[in-house]
């Protein structure tokens, strides 16, 4: 019975590990190519989701619409790619980081692309349905029940004992928070925090000495040292919101496409870098630190109003 179970159980993971490889799918001039990677998780950490449309010079790819969740997958990032130019017409990437938080087999869901032909006819083609085997975090000890521990007896005397001790630590913590308030007013008065840019600033300025840091470790400085500017600059709670909360966010502010876009595109390029393992070359990285250093100083608050207001709205001039 044991070698029958474990048998059945060597098939279902060779399916999924089949089911979970590139899947290649055509219809009327589109082609669909998907991969998935890893292909096993754990509850909570991220996958990144890749589907490649291969399209005919003449044929027309309609823009794909994300919503928040992918079947049982949460959508972290949607980043669709630029069309590239193939032998036969046109490639174009679509980036999807992914996260669940059930344990078993989880299903990506057939997606369906849409295009248009020269004669004005449409059509779709659908991705296959991909499935993930999703592990807890829990180990067989965490999972166990334990029993209830007994009840401590307390005791006339104990309790006596306990105010005591608890009078006399209260009066100690009094007198000592006493004499710290003393020690705080006899001190100068603090200097003013650092501004915003100031910092970020001084964090490209070292980031720019590792540029021979993995993409993973290079792209998350940049992103920390950009989401930390957000939060010192226009009070966005930047570090716990994924790219797309903070997109949203920063739509609300007074600053001009351009600007909002360099933002954009780094947070992109820091997401794939990231959970998509893209290694951009020195020279692309030293790109991303001048649209960070150029996005900064062209949003950095100014002691003339007026000066701040031109920067932003007028991209020559960095003040």
């Amino acid at each position: 019975m044991k070698k029958r179970t474990k048998f059945i159980m060597c098939l279902a993971g060779a399916w999924l590990l089949f089911s979970s490889a590139n899947h290649l799918l055509a219809a009327g001039g589109v082609r669909l190519q998907t991969s998935v990677e890893p292909r096993q998780v754990r509850v909570g950490d991220r996958l990144h989701f890749k589907v490649t449309a291969f399209v005919q010079e003449e044929i027309e790819l309609k823009p794909f619409p994300v919503d928040k969740t992918i079947g049982p997958f949460e959508v972290f990032n949607f980043i669709p790619g630029k069309p590239k130019p193939t032998k036969k017409g046109k490639q174009q990437d679509f980036h999807f980081i992914l996260t669940t938080f059930e344990v078993g087999v989880s299903t990506i869901p057939a997606l369906t692309f849409q295009y248009q032909k020269p004669d004005g006819s449409t059509g779709d083609i659908q991705t296959p349905d991909i499935p993930i085997q999703v592990t807890t975090v829990l180990t067989k000890e965490s999972k166990d029940i334990r029993g209830i521990k007994a009840f401590v007896k307390i005791t006339r005397q104990k309790l006596i004992l306990w105010i005591i001790v608890s009078v006399i630590v209260l009066a100690l913590l009094i007198i000592f928070l006493r004499k710290l308030l003393r020690k705080k007013q006899n001190q100068a008065p603090l200097e003013p925090p650092r501004p915003a840019h100031d910092i970020a600033l001084e964090g490209l300025e070292l980031l720019g000495t590792d540029l021979d840091e993995s993409a993973n470790v290079f792209y998350s400085g940049l992103s920390d040292i950009l989401r930390t500017y957000f939060e010192g600059r226009f009070l966005i709670s930047a570090m716990d919101k994924t790219s797309a909360e903070i997109f949203a966010a920063l739509r609300q502010l007074p600053l001009s496409m351009e600007v909002r876009q360099w933002a954009r595109d780094v947070l992109e390029i820091s997401d794939l870098a990231k959970f998509a393992k893209f290694d951009p070359s020195r020279e692309e990285r030293l790109e991303h630190i001048a649209r960070v250093r150029e996005f900064v100083l062209r949003t950095k608050i100014d002691l003339d109003p007026q000066t701040n207001m031109n920067k932003i709205n007028n991209p020559g001039s960095h003040g």
